[in-house]
């Protein structure tokens, strides 16, 4: 089930960048920008590349394949343009358009087509079975849909995108969108304090594109997966918060497959049962708890006790 989940969020990043980028972009440089979930071997990786290209065709999407010139002469570039990939404006009001893609999503139809069509009407991608590459395929990503399309579409044009988040106004340039584990997220400029933030789309409210095109150019050489962690537990909610931690004690029949995982720079101490404590991020406490929940009643958090309480009214609520 994890790799479809990959699967599905490489194809969604991939439309996603491939409709905001302003130049055509090499498989190079597609890779570089979605590693992961795009495999290390370049092998792997082309065939993973070629089999989304189909995908995306198949879902009714027009992809552009540009020739360069110059010192990357004979390379071939991609692109999706929003004008091929859009109809015209039909002229629906917001409640209309909001009934059709309503009717659509109820519609028991390949999964391929409605997401087509849905991309269609204005750049509102499907998110449940929307892809060619599997029947039943389905991604939990919790933005509510009439976001994406606002944000995208800031992002593309390169104009200033407003909106609140967590209480307060911000006016930020977004620099790409991207989907990582069950969310969206823009990394952007925060224009009031000229530093790059990361914001989650289901807690953004009210966005808007303000102003014109080309406010704004990304800085030389950004790449959108490095400001992107690959661990979600370092992922705070809140873009102004500092990365939190918490000490959890391991018991021995898991501690050698959580030192694997976290590294021997996470272990603050060795008991003598074989119990360890490790040191583990939990900024993002949904990814942090979930992490948690695999271990069952063999992984305790010790602290700080924020952390512990949280985990215990949380495990108390779902026991209700």
């Amino acid at each position: 089930m994890a790799q479809q989940v990959d699967t599905t969020e490489r194809l969604l990043n991939l439309i996603i960048l491939l409709r905001t980028t302003s130049d055509a972009l090499t498989f190079e440089q597609i890779r570089n920008e979605l590693f992961p979930p795009y495999p290390s071997s370049h092998q792997a990786a082309r065939q993973a590349f070629e089999r989304d290209k189909r995908a995306m065709r198949d879902m009714g999407f027009i992809i552009d394949s540009i020739t360069l010139g110059g010192m990357n002469a004979g390379t071939t570039a991609y692109r999706i343009d929003p004008s091929k990939n859009e109809l015209p404006d039909l002229g629906l009001t917001a409640d209309e358009r909001e009934v059709l893609r309503i009717a659509l999503g109820m519609l028991s139809i390949d999964g391929a087509w409605k997401g087509g069509a849905l991309a269609k009407l204005g750049g509102e991608t499907d998110l449940e079975g929307s892809t060619s590459m599997s029947g039943s395929m389905v991604i939990d990503l919790h933005a509510p849909i009439a976001n994406l399309p606002v944000v995208v579409d800031a992002a593309a044009k390169r104009s200033v995108l407003k909106f609140d988040y967590l209480g307060k106004n911000r006016a930020v340039h977004p620099y790409g969108v991207l989907a990582r584990d069950g969310h969206w997220y823009v990394v952007a400029n925060d224009a009031a304090i000229n530093e790059l933030r990361r914001f989650r789309l289901d807690r953004i409210e009210n966005p808007m594109v303000h102003g014109e095109a080309n406010a704004f150019t990304k800085p030389e050489g950004f790449v959108l997966r490095d400001h992107m962690p690959d661990d979600p537990k370092t992922m705070n909610d809140d873009p102004e918060a500092h990365d939190d931690t918490a000490i959890v004690l391991v018991d021995a029949s898991l501690a050698k497959g959580v030192e694997r995982e976290l590294g021997s720079d996470a272990v603050v101490a060795r008991l003598t049962t074989g119990a360890v404590k490790f040191r583990v991020a939990c900024a993002n406490r949904w990814a942090f708890r979930s992490w948690l929940l695999g271990m069952v009643d063999r992984a305790e958090v010790l602290e700080p006790m924020s952390v512990r309480s949280d985990v215990i009214d949380w495990l108390k609520g779902g026991a209700k």
